[in-house]
């Protein structure tokens, strides 16, 4: 149900519908959405002339404070917190800067927020070393306000988890696969998420990971990342003492899990002979039972605290002082940036923990240096909108989103999960006359392949309709294709249960499949 009215001082009253109320476009009315904050795009005002203004939230019975966001050219985007169950929102729309009437106009649109329960979800944590001054490296505006403290780090974790949530779920929905997204381990407590009203609320769980490691231990200028002489391999990585703190701290962590971690003590260290950040590594992956994917917090001060800081922070131009900053890859030389590339680089190594590889575009790329687009219509130097054709390498690559179709975290209530003597099952592969044959009884999802170490394509088996169990393949045409005559192919079937099983290189397996027999001349072994 949408339907437009227009908004008296002190009751609303049904109106026939207006060209220029606002327009959800990448929602339906009345959708099952999956997480706790959405995206929303849509267009609102005359689309035939330049002008700014603005749309009002308003949220289910007012149950959150309302928010106001942006509106360039009738474009608008909004992040929108939802209730679990059915959502009446309402998007009030500023005509002021286009008519003469001023009276404002206002769409009610419905979505029904369904939560994945059932599914493992990503837990949010921080590292903090055993004697912390717990606080972050901050302009001194920042440090005066106390924003540089643990407390205010916390809520700019929070606030970052659903950022990625938001983005994610608005990338499966393009992708096909409805809004699946992984989910936030969530508690009843103090909410951040807005400044208007931090009350009691379901709310993403921040863990505080004290650690009995010490600042030497994490600053130590021959485990930073960063360091241009290199990681002494000798002395126990960044990686691996979270990785022991997690252990130490137990549950939730002594089973199967997958976690966001930042590093709290990070520092930017400008002494001479430095000039890079301590105790920073950009990592993901896992063993044993821990997915992790870590982060420093050296970019962690221009991050929003809340949805009301969102495209302030996405916008901010401010100057990066290098004097006690760190411009991160050099393109961290203003604020917006800054929250660009710790916001979005840090989502490269969750997605790292979610099992997605590196690609040739996309988050899993550099595309994080575009994140703001996601979020925003507007961008700094830019004259104009920014629609989600525009957003660039804010982006989720295809096979990585094929991964997380399957992915455990990105279940739906409705599919069943994967059955346990399939668990462990992975592809087999065969040359077959001219053919590869692969057979996976889990059924296969994606072939990845490889030129040096890079995906250079990628083979699609997502549609449902068909469980892909067995495929052959052209060994000649993927030659062609992807290789050439100098490059050698390195393929991955990656299984719709996880597992995932290399042919380093296709050439030479194809070779040494064949035998010459002295009557019948070249014949394929298996």
């Amino acid at each position: 149900m949408r339907f437009y009215i227009s908004n008296s001082d002190s009751s609303y009253s049904k109106v026939e519908s207006s060209p220029y109320a606002p327009v959800v476009i990448n929602v339906e009315n009345g959708e099952v959405v999956h997480q706790r904050i959405l995206l929303i795009y849509g267009r609102a005002g005359p689309q035939d002339m330049d002008f700014e203004s603005k749309i009002t939230v308003e949220h289910h019975v007012n149950n959150f404070p309302s928010t106001t966001w942006q509106v360039f050219n009738s474009h608008f985007k909004c992040l929108v917190h939802l209730d679990a169950g059915l959502n009446n929102i309402k998007f009030i729309l500023d005509t002021s800067p286009f008519s003469s009437d001023s009276r404002p106009l206002t769409t009610i649109f419905q979505v029904n927020y369904v939560p994945l329960l059932q599914n493992p979800p990503l837990n949010l944590a921080i590292l903090v070393a055993k004697d912390s001054k717990e606080i972050i490296d901050a302009p001194e505006e920042k440090e005066n306000s106390g924003e540089n403290k643990l407390e205010s780090v916390k809520a700019k974790l929070r606030c970052a988890g659903y950022l990625w949530q938001a983005f994610t779920a608005e990338q499966m929905s393009r992708n096909g696969f409805g809004r699946r997204v992984f989910r936030l381990d969530e508690e009843w407590t103090e909410d951040t998420i807005s400044n208007q009203n931090p009350g009691l609320r379901q709310t993403a769980k921040i863990h505080i990971i004290r650690s009995s490691y010490t600042l030497k231990q994490i600053l130590d200028p021959d485990i930073a990342q960063q360091n241009p002489n290199g990681v002494d391999d000798k002395k126990k990585d960044l990686y691996s003492i979270f990785m022991d703190s997690l252990k130490e701290y137990g549950a939730p962590f002594d089973k199967q899990c997958y976690v966001a971690g930042l590093i709290l003590d990070s520092h930017y260290d400008t002494s001479p002979n430095m000039g890079f950040v301590r105790g920073h590594a950009a990592l993901g992956g896992g063993w044993d039972n821990i997915r992790l994917g870590i982060f420093g917090s050296h970019l962690t001060h221009a991050w929003p605290r809340y949805l009301e800081e969102v495209v302030s922070c996405f916008q901010d131009n401010t100057i990066t002082d290098e004097n006690r900053l760190s411009n991160d890859a050099g393109e961290s030389g203003t604020w917006w940036r800054c929250c660009n590339i710790g916001i979005g680089a840090f989502l490269h190594e969750v997605g790292h923990c979610l099992t997605a590889p590196h690609s040739p575009s996309g988050i899993m790329s550099r595309g994080f240096d575009n994140l703001n687009r996601t979020f925003t219509v507007k961008e700094p130097n830019n004259p104009f909108p920014t629609t989600p054709s525009e957003e660039e390498g804010a982006h989720w690559y295809r096979s990585n989103v094929i991964r997380f179709r399957y992915h455990p975290c990105f279940r739906l209530p409705f599919e069943p999960p994967a059955k346990i003597d399939l668990k462990n099952i992975g592809a087999d592969f065969w040359i077959l006359n001219k053919f590869l044959l692969i057979k996976c009884s889990a059924g296969i999802s994606l072939i990845e392949i490889y030129v040096r170490n890079n995906i250079i394509g990628y083979l699609d088996y997502s549609d449902d309709e068909y469980n892909q169990t067995e495929i052959r393949l052209k060994v000649d045409e993927i030659i062609k294709k992807y290789g050439g005559k100098y490059n050698i192919i390195k393929m991955n079937f990656v299984a719709k249960n996880q597992t995932e099983t290399f042919l380093e290189n296709l050439q030479k397996f194809s070779e040494e499949s064949k035998i010459i027999l002295p009557i019948y001349g070249k014949v394929f072994k298996s």
